[in-house]
């Protein structure tokens, strides 16, 4: 399992009309890279004519009513989820859009689009919330999945969540066996108390454990 800190983005050249995660998905990026952020600094690729594409995992730490701005030349999106919650789309010079959503604490897919048509660029991506004054979103909230990290990144989101002890457990007790996310389902089940674990599952699990540590 391997998750690092960063935003990945697909890069499209030439641009579409628009950004829509559906247009994207029917295009080819041209590249992909790693960055720390929302930034039109990507190694080499010029901002002229070009459509972006980030995806990260946001960390959610208090639920809430949380605030997502996008300011840009041209056109851009932000997703929750795979909910549209900024339309700032189409040709234009600088400006902002604003949009709400409720979120609960763990982890959040956000996608944010951007393209550029020519001429001048820009993009700044910022959030508010509880205890979050209007400010550019941190590096620090955002990683990469690699690899099974997706996965890990879903059992450590269902591990915030209350009650259901039991359920989760076989839940952790089946990653386990399809080999998947390993190391967060270990963690997560371990940090259940022993006394919420099904009686049926705990040979499951314990097999597990002894085949990982004989590995």
């Amino acid at each position: 399992v391997t998750e690092v800190a960063g935003v990945e983005v697909d890069v499209f050249v030439p641009n579409p009309k628009n950004v829509d995660i559906k247009t994207l998905a029917k295009l080819k990026p041209r590249a992909s890279h790693i960055v720390e952020d929302f930034t039109l600094k990507i190694p080499g690729t010029p901002i002229e004519k070009v459509a972006l594409r980030f995806t990260s995992s946001l960390s959610i730490t208090r639920q809430g009513g949380y605030q997502f701005t996008t300011s840009s030349d041209d056109g851009s999106r932000l997703y929750i989820d795979g909910k549209l919650v900024v339309n700032n789309d189409g040709a234009h010079g600088v400006k902002a859009k604003t949009g709400r959503i409720v979120l609960e604490p763990g982890f959040h897919e956000i996608v944010v689009t951007y393209f550029d048509s020519g001429g001048s660029d820009s993009l700044t991506v910022s959030w508010k919330g509880p205890g979050i004054k209007k400010q550019a979103i941190p590096a620090d909230v955002l990683g990469v999945a690699t690899g099974d990290g997706l996965q890990a990144a879903a059992v450590r989101a269902v591990r915030s969540l209350p009650g259901h002890s039991a359920e989760k457990f076989a839940d952790y007790a089946g990653l386990l066996r399809r080999g998947i996310a390993r190391d967060a389902a270990v963690e997560a089940a371990m940090a259940l108390s022993t006394d919420t674990w099904p009686t049926g599952q705990v040979k499951i699990l314990a097999a597990e454990f002894t085949a990982i540590a004989a590995e």
